[in-house]
């Protein structure tokens, strides 16, 4: 950079009433804060929410997962307990 750019730069901020005013950019914050926090409490609301319809779905989704197993379990205990099956483990057997 050369000198007169360097110059022009630390002028910049004492000319510019926006950067020297902080009761500017305390305003500006303090403005911007309860829009932030109400986002983030929106967010917060939405994501519980989303817990808890995934929780309920995979609690459905075990309980009729189980529910397959004990289904298919007593229609092979059922066809270990018919006539020909039984007959067939007895030939086996013997």
């Amino acid at each position: 950079m050369n000198a007169t750019m360097l110059k022009s730069l630390e002028r910049l901020p004492s000319q510019s009433g926006i950067v020297g005013d902080a009761s500017f950019a305390t305003r500006k914050s303090d403005e911007a804060a309860p829009s932030i926090e109400s986002r983030l409490g929106k967010l917060a609301k939405t994501e519980t929410l989303s817990q808890e319809i995934e929780t309920f779905l995979l609690l459905l989704v075990g309980i009729l997962g189980l529910l397959t197993i004990a289904y298919g379990l007593e229609q092979v205990f059922s066809f270990i307990q018919s006539e020909p099956v039984a007959t067939g483990i007895a030939h086996l057997t013997r």
